[in-house]
């Protein structure tokens, strides 16, 4: 079951961050660069896909209810932080320009699932500042064209006849400054419900993610320092991460991921019994770089599934 869980389900991101652009949400305006020097705030994050091997991962970009077309750039990584190459709509490349119409979508398709099994991540930047977009509410106000760009993700599992198995979706995480320093999870890890975690550290510098288990009362039982370089993703089930801690394979309780900066983006899945399911990440009130300075959610934490 873990081995499946390891090939298959790793897969559902349940954090759909929207509206970064700062109103409602205090003084959120940072800037963040990744490990290639790219502007990495508001931009969508992808912390796993995974291609070959009978599996195939679609990608949506999608840019709705606004009046002007967005443009950028996606760009994929293999989990060392080097350039990934694949085939993507028949193309073969590690960076693809896609331009998206006003209200419009554009679907990518990931690689070919006879080829062997990659994994990796990937992220898409939007041209800024370069574009703005009009609010469409006669106001005339203009905001971040990547404050109004989702991403949704389908990976797809196809048998030994080439036939569709099975197929899962997700979304993007929008990165914003001071909001992505610590997340939370419920989560139930036994023989029959598998936790799964995927991490990357989009910064430029080497990073640390202290994993925290705590009961169900809040108390602390565990915790470990998983240490990433700069660009790197790393994937396993909770079980192989957290092996000192003689109670995860009985555990029950909430997973804090946490960082002392911005950077790490994490993924988080149960596998009951062969069914997939994707785990609610919440940003940790405490951890947020803005709410220590005296700024508020408010409404700009809409979206989360």
């Amino acid at each position: 079951m873990k081995k499946i869980f390891l090939v298959i389900a790793m897969f559902i991101l349940s954090v759909g961050l929207a509206s970064a652009d700062g109103s409602g949400m205090g003084s959120n305006n940072g800037s963040h660069v990744n490990h290639e020097g790219m502007e990495m705030e508001n931009n969508l994050v992808i912390p796993h896909i995974h291609i070959g091997g009978g599996y195939q991962t679609v990608i949506t970009i999608f840019n709705p209810g606004i009046s002007e077309t967005a443009t950028g750039t996606l760009y994929f990584y293999n989990q060392d932080g080097s350039r990934l190459a694949l085939d993507v709509n028949g193309e073969f490349g590690d960076n693809f320009a896609i331009e998206v119409p006003a209200g419009g979508m554009v679907e990518v398709t990931l690689g070919n699932p006879d080829n062997e099994k990659v994994i990796g991540w990937a992220t898409y930047i939007v041209d800024e500042p370069q574009q703005t977009t009009d609010m469409g509410d006669g106001s005339g106000n203009h905001e971040m064209m990547s404050d109004h760009v989702f991403l949704g993700i389908k990976y797809k599992r196809f048998d030994s006849n080439g036939v569709l198995a099975t197929q899962v979706g997700t979304s993007g995480m929008r990165f914003m400054s001071g909001m992505m320093r610590g997340f939370a999870a419920p989560i139930e890890n036994n023989d029959n419900n598998i936790t799964g975690v995927a991490l990357v550290n989009t910064s430029d510098t080497d990073m640390t993610a202290t994993f925290i288990l705590k009961d169900v009362n809040g108390n602390e039982v565990f915790s470990k320092d998983i240490n990433l370089i700069a660009g790197q993703q790393t994937v396993d089930i909770l079980a192989n991460f957290l092996s000192d801690y003689e109670g995860i394979n009985n555990f029950k309780g909430v997973l804090e991921i946490r960082a002392a900066d911005d950077g790490i983006v994490p993924l988080v899945l149960i596998n009951s019994n062969g069914i997939q399911t994707a785990i609610p990440l919440v940003p940790i009130p405490d951890a947020m770089e803005n709410m220590n300075d005296g700024g508020g959610m408010g409404g700009g934490m809409g979206g989360m599934n």
